[in-house]
């Protein structure tokens, strides 16, 4: 024989079980149509383009093309953007890991998502064209030219030009 305050109390517990789950289903609905939005309307996917990533390994390692030695790696990375690299993974390497090529093109996509963000805090498109403008020119020269892809020197257009010539896709 049960006691009538134990069997009101499952019920009580019951009631409280399905409205739980009724909340906790609408609580993932709402989750996964967040997720969803994001991932259609989300965050540009240039930054995280291989072939972005090839066309600017392609840029880096022209003949000609020199810094007078002070970037480093395939990517020809400056220590800025590798420190700024550092600070959002956690990585702590030294910057002769760029002599590596899988770690340069892992240090070059993250850049590339850096630069992304960069260019969507200060309003624009992270297009291809607009990552390697602000890749070559480093973001606070891009931004000084005001983020203009007709303001550019001749050699950043130039590779502007070799990035719009392979459509690749934002």
């Amino acid at each position: 024989m049960i006691d009538t305050s134990v069997e009101a109390e499952c019920k009580e517990c019951s009631e409280l079980t399905k409205s739980l789950l009724v909340n906790t289903s609408y609580a993932l609905i709402v989750i996964l149509i967040m997720v969803i939005a994001a991932i259609l309307v989300g965050a540009p996917k240039a930054h995280g383009s291989e072939a972005l990533l090839d066309a600017i390994h392609v840029l880096e390692s022209q003949p000609g093309r020199s810094d007078g030695g002070r970037a480093h790696g395939e990517f020809q990375m400056h220590a800025a953007a590798f420190r700024d690299v550092q600070r959002a993974t956690g990585w702590k390497h030294d910057i002769s890991v760029l002599c590596n090529p899988w770690w340069s093109r892992e240090y070059a996509r993250h850049y590339l998502r850096i630069l992304s963000h960069h260019l969507a805090s200060g309003g624009r498109e992270a297009s291809p064209a607009n990552l390697w403008a602000a890749w070559n020119l480093g973001p606070t020269r891009f931004r000084a030219r005001g983020f203009s892809l007709s303001k550019l020197p001749r050699r950043t257009a130039e590779g502007v030009n070799y990035i719009n010539a392979k459509r690749l896709k934002s």
